[in-house]
């Protein structure tokens, strides 16, 4: 009798800890990502710069189409209703630059926007043969200024190059003028000042430069320092004067000059 009779096992459930139970009460679901919309008049390197972080931060950030539903709003300008805090999300400088051996070292502000509206007469100064220069300008230079002045006049001629490009012509046609980042600066070409306004002057007040051109962001304040940060990272100052270096010579001429000075 007792050969047939099978074993019987029984299961008792384990108690959970006091320390499991802790962890699973402590537990949150994700939070939502911040929404974020970008004006389509934006640059192609901001838009580029701003998707790079809200791609590497998925759960943070998320990008969406309608402005409306947006909690962070990208604008190149102020204008947006219903904000609760706005503040500039990049400063970009640009410079007027002209071939190495031009002439002139200052262009008027004013005459620039003539130009643009098609009075091509206002910069003949800025070739050496008093001819009408041609603008070299880059996308996202063009997408820039169309920002600060309007679509330009059908009438001027305007050659649309990578910057690359406008180096190279800079050495070959001396009826040329451009816009350019100040970060793209280089060599060979002459920076004139505007107004006589020098852009490699330490203690500017970059606000009173004509070409500075600010984007902004408005939304939650803590929801746009996040960005902010974030951004330091894919996109660096378009002038940091950290990185300008003075240089100050000496040489015959300087010296003869000197003399003189003490003579008079």
């Amino acid at each position: 009798v007792f050969g047939c009779q099978k074993e019987v096992i029984i299961e008792v459930p384990e108690e959970k800890s006091e320390e499991t139970s802790e962890k699973l009460s402590e537990t949150k679901p994700s939070p939502t990502p911040i929404s974020i919309y970008i004006d389509e008049d934006a640059p192609l390197f901001l838009k580029q710069a701003f998707k790079k972080v809200i791609d590497a931060q998925p759960n943070n950030f998320i990008l969406i189409s309608k402005i409306d539903n947006a909690e962070l709003k990208i604008s190149v300008k102020k204008e947006i209703e219903d904000i609760e805090f706005y503040t500039e999300i990049y400063t970009q400088i640009l410079v007027p630059v002209v071939p190495f051996y031009t002439y002139a070292d200052n262009i008027n502000w004013n005459d620039i926007k003539l130009y643009w509206q098609g009075e091509t007469g206002a910069l003949d100064y800025l070739t050496n043969n008093k001819s009408t220069p041609t603008l070299l300008i880059s996308n996202n230079t063009l997408t820039s200024l169309t920002n600060l002045l309007g679509p330009p006049a059908e009438n001027i001629p305007i050659n649309i190059l990578s910057i690359k490009e406008i180096l190279e012509l800079s050495w070959k046609d001396q009826n040329i003028w451009s816009i350019i980042p100040f970060e793209e600066l280089n060599k060979r070409l002459k920076v004139l000042k505007l107004d006589n306004i020098d852009i490699f002057v330490k203690k500017l007040d970059i606000s009173s430069y004509p070409l500075t051109i600010n984007y902004w962001i408005s939304g939650d304040e803590e929801g746009i320092e996040k960005f902010k940060i974030a951004l330091s990272n894919y996109l660096n100052k378009s002038r940091d004067v950290n990185n300008l270096t003075t240089l100050n010579m000496t040489g015959v001429t300087a010296m003869v000059r000197g003399t003189a000075n003490r003579m008079e």
